[in-house]
């Protein structure tokens, strides 16, 4: 998460947050880090469908292992912890 967004979510101003790292992530394509850290304030602002679609397509990328996906997963989520030990990919 870059220092503008980060100190952005800090100051509690999800939305702004949100609309910035989604301007990145129209910007710059599939940038997993970008979705990882809206995963993250989506996480925060308690809306897990999307927090989990972000997610979701940071596991799909390239870059990344499955354990670090599933660790990641479990830290913006810990109270799916159960549904989250059953996915496989």
């Amino acid at each position: 998460m870059n220092t503008t967004v980060r100190d952005i979510c800090i100051n509690g101003d999800l939305p702004t947050a949100e609309e910035l790292l989604t301007q990145e992530i129209e910007a710059t394509g599939d940038n997993y880090r970008s979705y990882a850290s809206r995963s993250v304030v989506m996480a925060r602002k308690l809306d897990w469908e999307h927090a989990l679609d972000d997610a979701i397509k940071v596991r799909c990328s390239d870059l990344v292992a499955p354990s670090r996906y599933t660790d990641f997963v479990a830290t913006i989520v810990p109270q799916h912890s159960a549904f989250i030990n059953g996915i496989y990919f």
